[in-house]
């Protein structure tokens, strides 16, 4: 049974169109990635699969139910948004920003109960921002900042995790810290996670189903080792590499060199 489906989703902006006939179909309990190269729209797919924007035609069903029949407050409570960046008009604490992930439990002027402060508390533990609870948002490292919105979406207890780029702009030690705690959740919480990712790595070994973006199609769909084959690397990424298993027995990436000769690009995609 699906948790999340599109059915020929064509989304974009005013007359430009990003994404054509895009269909998907996700079971509850996965780690689903959007990979793709920049600018291919996987942050459009994610940001209509979170209610942010209108597609211009086809469906997004989630729960079997349209997306479009649920309230704002009945979304956030079951769709938890990560984006990669995020504006806050006052300079609050990363105690305050965690706690709004808890207004789609209560209305606005009701206090909070101790049940909200216990999964606060949760969410900062999780994300190693206990340290940080009262220091403003303006005075974060971007990667301290990242795991803020993470520790926020938790807080609104979803079933569904959308992540934007969740690891861009953290160091090896909260990437990995990331993405163990999203399987984690996965695992133990039942819920699901879509995950637009840049890091190839970090997608073989994490996303048990992977879906490659390419000029606005879904190019290919199904496993790392299906996904990222050799083919699909050239065509789309324009590098020669292999997928193979590491000494830890993880699925990982050796690049050989770009098509062109343009080893140091291929490096940055990856």
């Amino acid at each position: 049974m699906s948790y999340i489906e599109t059915k020929k989703l064509v989304l974009g902006y005013q007359n430009r169109t990003v994404i054509d006939s895009f269909d998907i179909d996700i079971p509850p309990g996965s780690i689903v990635g959007l990979i793709g190269p920049n600018g291919s729209g996987k942050t459009t797919i994610l940001r209509a699969l979170a209610g942010l924007l209108k597609p211009k035609s086809g469906e997004v069903h989630l729960d079997q139910k349209d997306l479009s029949e649920f309230s704002k407050q009945k979304r956030a409570r079951l769709l938890g948004w990560v984006p990669q960046r995020e504006a806050f008009a006052w300079s609050l604490s990363v105690e305050d920003i965690v706690t709004l992930g808890r207004a789609p439990h209560r209305g606005w002027l009701l206090p909070y109960s101790e049940r909200d402060r216990e999964v606060v508390n949760d969410a900062l533990t999780r994300t190693e921002l206990h340290p940080l609870a009262q220091r403003t948002v303006d005075k974060l490292s971007g990667g301290e900042f990242q795991r803020v919105l993470i520790a926020r979406a938790l807080a609104q207890e979803p079933k569904v995790l959308l992540l934007d780029e969740p690891t861009a702009n953290l160091d090896i030690h909260h990437q990995i810290q990331v993405m163990d705690l999203v399987q984690e959740l996965v695992k133990k919480e039942k819920m699901t996670a879509i995950i637009a990712i840049h890091d190839l790595n970090l997608a073989a070994r994490y996303c048990e189903r992977l879906i490659l973006i390419d000029n606005g199609k879904a190019r290919s769909k199904g496993s790392p080792q299906q996904v990222l084959s050799a083919e699909n690397l050239a065509a789309v990424f324009n590098v020669e590499a292999d997928l193979y298993r590491d000494p830890h027995g993880y699925w990982a990436l050796g690049i050989k060199n770009g098509q062109n000769g343009a080893s140091a690009h291929a490096h940055r995609l990856i």
